[in-house]
């Protein structure tokens, strides 16, 4: 795998009752839900039981920040919006 570098996008954050407005990044994950009945050797197959999609999470941070926690306060979660 290879990291992806984003464009950066300016942001307004709110913290500490102080707006900034800050050249940011977000990451997006996406989550899915695998049951299956089988094993887990490479020669035998698994049947599925449930394989679908579990959600998203999309989180933005200011450039430069390499933590990603939001409980911590490194990145505020938002929203998708198409333009």
């Amino acid at each position: 795998m290879q990291r992806i570098f984003p464009s950066p996008q300016n942001t307004a954050f709110l913290r500490n009752s102080k707006l900034e407005v800050l050249p940011s990044i977000s990451e997006l994950g996406i989550f899915g839900t695998f049951v299956g009945y089988g094993t887990s050797s490479l020669s035998q197959s698994v049947s599925p039981i449930l394989n679908s999609y579990g959600g998203y999470l999309l989180r933005t941070k200011p450039l430069g920040v390499d933590e990603g926690g939001v409980a911590t306060g490194y990145s505020v979660l938002n929203s998708i919006v198409f333009e």
